[in-house]
This record gives C-alpha cells, sequence and structure tokens, in this order.
C-alpha cells in the first residue's frame, strides 16, 4: 500500500536533518583554521577589545561598571550580529544541493543559526565568569536568563529564515542587511542605556527589539 507521511514522521526527518548538518557545520568551523574551536572565544574577545580601547581607554569612559555595561551589550549583539549576517545567504548559497535533494529551504538557515548558537553558549559562560570576576555573583534572577537566550535565539530565527527567504530574489539584500545591521550597533544601546533616554527619540530606539533584550540582560547580570 501506499507509505503514508504523517506530520510526526517528517518532523523526525528534519530533526534528524538539522541535527546532522548542524553537527557537520560545527565540525567543519573547527577543522577549517589552526586555532580551530579557540576561535569561538578570540572572536569576541577581540571585539570586545577594541570598542573597550575605544570607549573605556582613549574616551575614558566615568560610567559605573562600565566594563561588564560594555561587555553585556557587545556579547548579546555579536550573536545577533553574526547569525542573522551569515544566515541572510544560505538558501542562495545551497541552490545547487536543494537541485538535486528535495529538502525545506529553511534548513539552511536554520542550521546556520543553531550551530551559532552553540558556538555562543561558550561565549556566554564565559561572560557568566566574567560577572562573577566584576563581583555580579549569581542570584535568583539569574533564573530568567534562559528564557532571554530563548527569546533572542527565536527572534534571530525568524529574521534569519525571512531574510534568507528573500535573497534569492533580491540578491542586493546581504548588503542592506550588513548596513543596517553596522547602524544597530549604535542604535542598540550597546554604548549607552536606552532605558534611560526619554520622549520620542527613546520609544523611537526600543522599536528595536535588541535594544530591550540587551536592558533585559543587564538587569538580569548588573543591575
Amino acid at each position: 500500500g501506499n507509505i503514508r507521511i504523517t506530520p510526526a514522521s517528517r518532523f523526525k526527518k528534519y530533526k534528524d536533518i538539522l541535527i546532522c548538518k548542524t553537527t557537520a557545520d560545527i565540525k567543519a568551523e573547527g577543522q577549517s583554521t589552526y586555532f580551530g574551536y579557540l576561535w569561538w572565544i578570540l572572536e569576541p574577545a577581540m571585539f570586545f577589545s577594541v570598542y573597550y580601547l575605544l570607549f573605556g581607554v582613549i574616551l575614558k569612559s566615568k560610567a559605573p561598571d562600565f566594563i561588564a555595561f560594555l561587555l553585556v551589550g557587545l556579547i548579546t549583539w555579536r550573536w545577533f550580529l553574526s547569525s542573522v549576517n551569515g544566515a541572510v545567504s544560505t538558501i542562495k548559497r545551497e541552490s545547487s544541493l536543494m537541485q538535486q535533494v528535495f529538502i525545506s529551504k529553511l534548513v539552511f538557515p536554520l542550521t546556520y543559526v543553531l550551530a551559532h548558537a552553540f558556538r555562543f553558549i561558550f561565549v556566554f559562560i564565559l561572560l557568566l565568569i566574567v560577572m562573577c570576576i566584576f563581583k555580579h555573583f549569581p542570584n535568583i534572577h539569574w533564573l530568567t536568563l534562559p528564557l532571554l537566550l530563548l527569546t533572542q535565539l527565536f527572534l534571530i530565527i525568524g529574521l534569519a529564515n525571512c531574510f534568507a527567504s528573500i535573497t534569492p530574489f533580491f540578491p542586493d539584500l546581504p548588503k542592506i542587511i550588513k548596513n543596517f545591521t553596522r547602524v544597530g550597533l549604535f542604535l542598540s544601546g550597546i554604548f549607552f542605556d536606552v532605558s534611560q533616554v526619554h520622549g520620542t527619540l527613546g520609544t523611537v530606539l526600543r522599536l528595536n527589539p535588541m535594544a530591550d533584550l540587551i536592558i533585559s540582560y543587564r538587569n538580569v547580570l548588573i543591575n
């Protein structure tokens, strides 16, 4: 008789594909450079060092807990930035594979995002250790961190799938997204507290979902 494909079997099929491809991407990334998985820590560390040198040393910011304040904003923004910018071209990049094998197109941006989420876990653990060094120790509020992380992950997945689906029809989109995220670095409250900006400007800035997420991370980890 005919083989009936149930929603459960379809889910299992795509779950296995996601796990397999995500694992393969993680291994490939680790084997493609001399430092391998160490880049997961080195890259955000260099990213942070540049902005700390500019704002903490050259401009001599007097804000209390400035290093912790800056680090929380930069690390969480970096996860958003690298995931969305990288995932936006995944469907177009894998077009030759899709012509050979029938597979849902959204598997490609999703596997890219999941691989980066796995990478971010290690960076986030390091961030928590640094928070303890700056005397921001674990407390009851840290129990909300998984909810914040899931919220940001779902935001990234939604944007990545949306943009990746449009890119094959509008090849200029990755460049547009890259420039918008570059502007977003300065408008998401990484270098200042968006919650302290009032009036129309404050309302406009908080339309950016990453601005509220960064505020929430700081409320949990610092305040």
